[in-house]
């Protein structure tokens, strides 16, 4: 047997030779994919997200850091969580109602609107660079990043673009970045993410310049996991 993923952020999987057949057994994690409830909240607080994201960001910089991996395909639909229940009422003192009623009650640390621990799955566009880069295309197009797009070589830092992807999702209920096909989406790039709308006047400066820093189009300047949590928004948790 060899297992995958002891990191506590990273879907453990393992892997059983039987008669030269595999089997593959990973942890249940129960609430499926992170996707399926932002549509059903319609967005995230930034409680929440804060939450989800210093898993993410953790298990991330496990990837990047410890083992030289880039993830290639970073989406909601990749990061699983553990259900929790909805807490309407609660006597601990740290809980607190956040700006979208649907969540209930969030508890740091715990987490709100049904999600506990997150995970990241599905490593079929994975692959092993450390400070190498890489012109194979594998992934979602809606998520990549900008150098990974017109097919330039790109590393991990092009999973850190993908973040920045679900954290405004995870804001906004909204992808950043769309097109009805390749050169429409890179004209959407090109015009950058749109932090303007009055949906955006809700969301904290701080979040919306997390949000940049991750969406930068220069993969130097793009923020690094170790950095993402570094931020002042992560480090109010």
């Amino acid at each position: 047997m060899e297992s995958f993923g002891e990191f506590c952020f990273v879907l453990e999987c393992a892997f059983i030779a039987v008669q030269s057949a595999e089997s593959e057994i990973i942890q249940v994690m129960d609430g499926g994919e992170l996707f399926f409830q932002v549509v059903r909240l319609g967005f995230f607080s930034e409680e929440l997200c804060r939450h989800i994201m210093l898993q993410v960001a953790g298990g991330v910089m496990y990837l990047h850091d410890t083992l030289g991996i880039m993830h290639g395909d970073i989406k909601t639909e990749n990061l699983l969580f553990r259900r929790i229940p909805y807490y309407d009422n609660c006597d601990d003192q740290s809980a607190s109602y956040t700006r979208n009623p649907s969540e209930g009650l969030f508890l740091p640390g715990i987490g709100g609107g049904g999600v506990g621990i997150v995970k990241i799955a599905d490593f079929g566009a994975s692959c092993v660079l450390w400070h190498r880069k890489t012109t194979k295309f594998q992934g979602t197009e809606t998520y990549s990043a900008p150098e990974k797009l017109v097919g330039k070589f790109y590393g991990r830092a092009a999973d850190m673009w993908a973040l920045g992807c679900v954290l405004y999702i995870m804001l906004s209920d909204c992808q950043p970045f769309q097109g009805d096909d390749l050169a429409s989406l890179e004209a959407s790039i090109k015009r950058g993410c749109d932090l303007s709308s009055t949906w955006w006047d809700d969301i904290t400066e701080s979040a919306k310049d997390l949000v940049r820093y991750l969406l930068c189009k220069s993969e130097t300047n793009r923020y690094t996991a170790t950095q993402l949590l570094c931020h002042p928004w992560v480090l109010r948790a």
